[in-house]
């Protein structure tokens, strides 16, 4: 996959980011996983791509906010918007070659702006 990023800092925390086919998942039917015991990683299935991919990518990053953050199940929704945005904030700070694989990989998946 070109472009994707080899790992992803989140708080204190690196996160590696691997390809592997869909029997490496917990779920055969998921395109992704985010392991937060033992070894911290994120995996990502080896055969989706464009917006999928994208969006499974920014899917696990959000699992481990939820891990780095410590949030639960009884935080209310407030906290978790705005926890969420922050750290996601961070991230893209802390990590500009995954805002460079968004951009690039939908790019060229964007739509103009709607006609007047």
């Amino acid at each position: 996959m070109s472009g994707l990023p080899a790992a992803v800092r989140i708080g204190a925390y690196w996160f590696p980011i691997r390809l592997v086919g869909a029997d490496d998942l917990p779920e055969r039917t998921a395109y992704g996983a985010c392991y937060r015991s033992g070894k911290i990683e994120i995996r990502i299935r080896n055969d989706i791509a464009g917006a999928l991919l994208v969006d499974t990518l920014i899917h696990e990053i959000f699992h481990a906010i939820w891990w780095v953050d410590r949030l639960g199940d009884d935080d209310g929704e407030e906290r978790i918007v705005n926890n969420t945005a922050s750290f996601l904030t961070q991230v893209l700070l802390d990590n500009p070659h995954v805002g460079a694989f968004i951009e690039a990989t939908l790019a060229p998946l964007r739509l103009g702006p709607p006609e007047s």
